[in-house]
């Protein structure tokens, strides 16, 4: 995930709060939206309106224009980039946290263990339950099941026919 970058150098200077508010939401929402696609600063026309919907549209492009923060283009702006990071860097930390993600895996993962097939791990599935389950069954063999009382527990059970099906 990638997030924007709002240094808190620019709390109080004087490029970013001479800006209106119209201004300022649609320059941190460009960066935001760039952010996310990876766009490095680039929204095409189109895009504008998931920016937020504004009247005057045109004035808030001049004035960030005018405040150096965009510069207009053919095809829509290209955001200052200042302290941001690019796709590029993005995919690249991305992909070496995967990297280092899986050789963790693997040092964790026992010497003689190898990756196991889905077969493999339905087995083990199946056999960790069964564990569970036979362990329950076992606890309650020899005991009279027909009286009413304390089960081991803490629960009171009722009586309990033999012949009833139990699943």
């Amino acid at each position: 995930m990638t997030d924007a970058r709002v240094p808190d150098q620019w709390l109080g200077h004087p490029t970013y709060s001479d800006l209106s508010d119209q201004a300022w939401r649609f320059f941190i929402h460009g960066l935001q939206w760039s952010n996310r696609y990876g766009t490095d600063g680039a929204i095409a026309t189109r895009h504008f309106h998931t920016l937020g919907v504004f009247a005057n549209l045109d004035s808030v492009l001049l004035e960030l224009q005018d405040a150096g923060l965009i510069v207009l283009t053919k095809d829509g702006i290209e955001l200052d980039w200042t302290g941001q990071s690019f796709a590029t860097e993005v995919a690249n930390r991305k992909e070496l946290n995967r990297l280092r993600a899986a050789k963790q895996r693997d040092r964790a993962r026992p010497v003689d263990s190898s990756p196991k097939s889905p077969k493999e791990k339905t087995s083990e599935i199946e056999s960790e339950v069964t564990r569970y389950v036979a362990r329950d069954v076992t606890r309650e063999v020899g005991q009279d099941r027909t009286r009413t009382g304390q089960d081991t527990t803490g629960q009171v059970i009722e009586r309990v026919n033999p012949n009833d099906e139990i699943f």
